[in-house]
Parts: C-alpha cells; structure tokens; sequence
C-alpha cells in the first residue's frame, strides 16, 4: 500500500553531461524517496529505466523504492524497479 505525507518534484543533472534528469514523481514517505517515472507507452523498453537507475545510485538506502508507470498491463519486478501498469498505480495511491 502507498502512503505519502508529500510529493516533490525534483530535477537532476547528471555529472559530465549537461542533459537534466527530471523524474516525473518524487514520493515522501517514512525518511525514504520513492522515485516513480511515468511513461505513456503500452509496450515496456529497458531504456525506460536509465533515469530510475540514476536516482537509485544516487542513495541507495534512502532512494528506494522506485516505480515505472506505463500504459501497458504487464506487472513486474525488473532489477530493483517495480513496473506498474497505470491503472494499478493509481489504484493504489487512493488506498
């Protein structure tokens, strides 16, 4: 069940780069950052992952866990990334 006390908005630029990390959803919740990028496309690609991936190693014990929202209706677990359908997510925000 997600529960959060405050959602933050968060960008990020990556060391070497000049390119912005912007993660779409940043979730407060119990001293940890539940990091959550959300995508419109129905089929699943592991390049959907590179910006959960940075955030995680930013701080590991803190920025977990992590979240991809898209448009398909697979559910899985993909490394330390949760995949969620959309629906599924939002369902569980209003718990």
């Amino acid at each position: 069940v997600l529960s959060f006390s405050d959602i933050l908005i968060i960008y990020f630029v990556q060391i070497g780069t000049w390119i912005p990390k912007m993660y779409d959803l940043i979730l407060s919740s119990g001293g940890r950052l539940h990091g959550v990028e959300i995508k419109s496309a129905q089929t699943f690609n592991k390049n959907m992952l590179s910006a959960l991936v940075f955030w995680q190693n930013l701080e590991p014990t803190i920025n977990q866990p992590t979240t991809l929202v898209y448009g398909g209706s697979a559910q899985q677990r993909i490394g330390q990334v949760q995949l969620k359908n959309w629906q599924s997510f939002i369902f569980e925000l209003n718990k």
